[in-house]
C-alpha cells in the first residue's frame, strides 16, 4: 500500500476527484485532508474512494495513515495517487532523520484511511524577554556581564514522522499552536538560552554584538535543543535578539573598565585629560564598588587596585 507520483494533473478527465489541503495560516501545523469530488462538487473528509488524485503543495508534507498508523508519506510536492498493491514510496529530499526510516508493514487497514498534511515552513513564535538577568562572559572585557536578552524566535517542523505521533496522530480538525504548547516551548527555550550564550561566548563575540550575531545563537539553540526535541520533531528554527541589556551593576563594571583603558592609554590623550580620567575612575573594576581614596585593594571584595 503506498503512494504513486502521477505525472498528469487531478483534472476530472484523469480521476473521480482529489484531496487537497487549503494553505495553512502562520499557527496551524497539520490539517486533514479535505476531498473534494467532481461529480457532487462536494467537499468531504470522511468518505473517501480508492480511485482519487492527492495534491501536494510547496511546503506541505503528506501523511497516509490507517488507524493512527503511517501507511506512507512524501516531502515532495505533486500530484499522487494511492495504490493498495504498490509498496510505500516514502518520498524524502528535506528531512535528514527519515532518510532510514522503516515503516511497519504489518498494518491491519480499516476503512479509516486518512491523509494528514504536516506544515513544513517557519512558524512564528512570540516575543521573549528574560525573566532573570543571564551571566555571559565577555572575553573582550574579561568579566561576566549579567543581561537581559529580548527578542524573537520562530519553530519549525523538522521530522514530520516524530511530530506526528507525538501530537497529531487522529486529529478530527486542525492541529494549531495554542496557547498552552507555546507557553511549555517558551519555558525550555528560556532554560536552555543561558547554555546557548555560553557557547557563544567562547567565539569572543562581545555582548554588545549579539544582537547581530543571530545564526550563531540559533546554532547554539539548536544544539543544546536538539536531543531534547529531537523525538518530538519540532525545534526552534531563528533566533533574533532585538536587544541585550547590562543589569546597572554590570553597566558599572564595564564603565569602570573602559574608564581605566582610556586612562592607561598616555600615548594618546594629554595630562589635562588624564586627569579629568582619573577624577571618573571611582568603581572596582571586579565588583563595581565605589573606591574611596588612595587604596590598593577594594574594601568590598578585596580586588587589587591597579
Amino acid at each position: 500500500m503506498g503512494l504513486i507520483k502521477m505525472d498528469f494533473d487531478i483534472s476530472k478527465d484523469n480521476c473521480l476527484g482529489y484531496i487537497y489541503c487549503p494553505e495553512m495560516k502562520n499557527d496551524v501545523i497539520i490539517r486533514s485532508g479535505i476531498f473534494k469530488d467532481y461529480k457532487s462538487d462536494t467537499k468531504d473528509k470522511n468518505h473517501i474512494p480508492s480511485d482519487i488524485g492527492i495534491l501536494v503543495d510547496e511546503g506541505q508534507f503528506l501523511i497516509v495513515s490507517s488507524d493512527g498508523k503511517i501507511e506512507d508519506f512524501t516531502s515532495e510536492a505533486g500530484y499522487y495517487t494511492f495504490d493498495k498493491k504498490s509498496k510505500p514510496l516514502m518520498l524524502n529530499e528535506k528531512f535528514d532523520d527519515l532518510n532510514n526510516l522503516e515503516l511497519n508493514n504489518d498494518i491491519n487497514v480499516s476503512s479509516a484511511r486518512k491523509f494528514y498534511f504536516i506544515n513544513t515552513k517557519e512558524i512564528k513564535g512570540d516575543k521573549f524577554s528574560t525573566p532573570m538577568p543571564i551571566s555571559y562572559k565577555d572575553n573582550n572585557l574579561k568579566i561576566n556581564v549579567d543581561v537581559k536578552c529580548y527578542g524573537r524566535y520562530t519553530f519549525k517542523v523538522t521530522n514530520p514522522v516524530n511530530f506526528y505521533y507525538s501530537y497529531g496522530s487522529n486529529i478530527d480538525s486542525d492541529y494549531v499552536l495554542d496557547d498552552n504548547f507555546k507557553k511549555q516551548f517558551l519555558e525550555k527555550f528560556l532554560e536552555i538560552l543561558n547554555q546557548a550564550l555560553s557557547l557563544v561566548s567562547t567565539s569572543n563575540i562581545p555582548y554588545n554584538l549579539l544582537p547581530k550575531s543571530s545564526e550563531d545563537i540559533t546554532n547554539a539553540v539548536k544544539s543544546c535543543l536538539k536531543q531534547f526535541y529531537q523525538s518530538q520533531g519540532i525545534s526552534v528554527n531563528n533566533v533574533l535578539l532585538s536587544s541585550v541589556t547590562p543589569t546597572v551593576d554590570s553597566a558599572i563594571m564595564i564603565k569602570a573598565i573602559e574608564e581605566d583603558k582610556l586612562y592607561s592609554n598616555s600615548d594618546i590623550i594629554n595630562d589635562d585629560s588624564k586627569e579629568s580620567v582619573k577624577e571618573v575612575k571611582m568603581f572596582c573594576t571586579n565588583c563595581g564598588e565605589k573606591i574611596i581614596g588612595d587604596i590598593k585593594f577594594c574594601t568590598n571584595c578585596g580586588f587589587q587596585i591597579n
